[in-house]
């Protein structure tokens, strides 16, 4: 996926749980929690009872908004899996696994979302594979 905001947008929706509005790109900014700004063409968070909203974290940027994907991925029961880099390709296996018990006692991989990123994204990575583990991708 190249455009990040729109990945930002559908994690907050799909696995953070959030409202998503997106500011006209002819609109003026939008002043925001925080004494932040919401730029025009940019997406952001709707809370029910506040008066102003909330500015988009970037998760698919900044390791330290996507590791709140991780936090949220494991109260929703999914396991981070990380592979690599290999020296030969450079990029690192990014995954969500989720395991169950089956009736007789026996655990099995149930589901899993996997995505290839090259290194150095890996903030993009977690957020497609949170995607793809939730069958959004």
């Amino acid at each position: 996926m190249t455009d990040l905001r729109a990945l930002d947008a559908r994690i907050a929706e799909r696995v953070m749980g959030l409202h998503v509005e997106w500011l006209a790109k002819d609109d003026e900014p939008l002043y925001a929690q925080g004494r932040d700004y919401v730029e025009p063409g940019e997406p952001y968070i709707v809370e029910p009872g506040q008066a102003l909203p909330r500015v988009m974290p970037y998760y698919s940027a900044s390791i330290m908004h996507a590791w709140r994907v991780v936090r949220r991925m494991r109260q929703l029961g999914w396991q981070l899996f990380l592979a690599g880099p290999p020296v030969t390709t450079g990029e690192i296996d990014i995954a969500f696994q989720q395991w169950v018990r089956d009736e007789y006692g026996a655990v099995e991989l149930r589901k899993w979302g996997a995505v290839m990123v090259p290194a150095g994204e890996e903030p993009r990575g977690i957020c497609e594979a949170a995607l793809a583990a939730l069958g959004d991708s």
